[in-house]
C-alpha cells in the first residue's frame, strides 16, 4: 500500500496483477471503513475466525482483511512514535532550560549581592575590611581605657613588676595587703595584676553578654543569674585565685546609684 494511503485511514488495499507486473488498488467504502475502525477499536489482532467474519459482512477479501490490520496497526504505531518523539524532546528541552537555571544560579550564589562584579565585590570587601579596622580600633581604645582606669585605681601600671621590694608598695598595694595580712609579700606582684586584669575583662564580658551565660529569673524582673556550665566552658579558672575565703557571685542587675564609679567599686571591694 502506498503511504500517503495509509495515513488517509488505510482505505486503500493493493493487489499485485502478476500478468502485467502493476498493482492493483481497490479503495474501500465509507461504510466499510467506519467497521473496520469500529472493529479494530476493540480488537486490534483479529484472529482468523475474526477475518472470516468482516469478509462475509463488508464483502471484501480475507487478505484484504489481514492487509488493511497489519497497515494500520503500522499507522498507529508511527502515530503513536512520533507523539513519544515529540514529547521526549519538549522533556529534553525542559531538562535543558533547567540546567541552564541551575548553572546560572550557582554563578549568582557565589556573589548575590554584587551580581558576579569583580569591581563591586571588592568594593564591598573593602567596606567590610574597613568596618573591621573600625572595630578593632574601638575596642582597643575601650581596653586602654580600662587599663588607665585600672592603673589609676591600683596606683601602678599595668605591667609586670621586676624587682620590686615590699616596702615600696603602692596604695593599692596597701590596700589588698590590709586584707591578705603578710600572704601578699610572698605573692609575685605581677600575678596580682594579671589576675586583676583577667577578673576586669571577665566583669566586662559578663556586663556585656546575656545569653548563654545570663538566664532572666522569672521571679524578679531585670535580675538575672548565671548559668555555670556556660561560665566554665567561656572562662576557664586558671586565673581565678583559690582560697578557702573565695566565694561566687552568681546573679547581676541593673540599676542607678548616687555616688562616683571608684566610690562605688570601693564599696564592692569592701567586704
Amino acid at each position: 500500500m502506498d503511504l500517503s494511503n495509509r495515513r488517509n485511514g488505510s482505505g486503500d488495499e493493493e493487489n499485485y496483477n502478476s500478468r502485467n507486473g502493476k498493482k492493483q488498488y481497490h479503495r474501500h467504502t465509507t461504510e466499510q471503513i467506519q467497521q473496520l475502525e469500529a472493529f479494530y477499536n476493540e480488537c486490534p489482532h483479529p484472529d482468523k475466525n475474526q477475518r472470516q467474519q468482516l469478509s462475509r459482512e463488508l464483502g471484501l477479501d480475507q487478505k484484504q482483511i489481514k492487509f488493511w490490520f497489519q497497515n494500520k496497526r503500522t499507522q498507529i504505531k508511527a502515530l503513536n512514535g512520533r507523539a513519544d518523539n515529540n514529547s521526549l524532546r519538549s522533556e529534553n528541552e525542559r531538562f535543558h532550560f533547567e540546567n541552564l537555571s541551575m548553572h546560572e544560579a550557582l554563578k549568582n550564589a557565589f556573589c548575590p549581592s554584587c551580581n558576579n562584579s569583580s569591581g563591586v565585590c571588592e568594593e564591598e570587601k573593602r567596606q567590610n575590611l574597613q568596618r573591621l579596622r573600625i572595630e578593632n580600633a574601638r575596642l582597643k581604645e575601650e581596653h586602654e581605657r580600662a587599663v588607665n582606669f585600672l592603673t589609676n585605681y591600683m596606683g601602678n601600671p599595668i605591667l609586670p613588676s621586676v624587682g620590686t621590694e615590699p616596702s615600696t608598695s603602692a596604695p593599692g598595694q596597701q590596700y589588698m595587703s590590709q586584707h591578705w595580712s603578710t600572704s601578699v609579700t610572698h605573692v609575685d606582684k605581677s600575678v596580682i595584676i594579671e589576675t586583676a586584669v583577667a577578673a576586669m575583662n571577665e566583669l566586662m564580658e559578663l556586663l556585656r553578654v546575656n545569653e548563654p551565660l545570663w538566664i532572666e529569673a522569672p521571679s524578679d524582673h531585670g535580675r538575672c543569674t548565671l548559668r555555670r556550665d556556660s561560665y566554665d566552658m567561656i572562662f576557664p579558672k586558671s586565673n581565678q585565685v583559690n582560697t578557702s575565703s573565695a566565694r561566687f557571685e552568681s546573679s547581676k542587675d541593673s540599676g542607678e546609684v548616687a555616688m562616683s564609679a571608684t566610690h562605688l567599686i570601693e564599696m564592692l571591694v569592701d567586704v
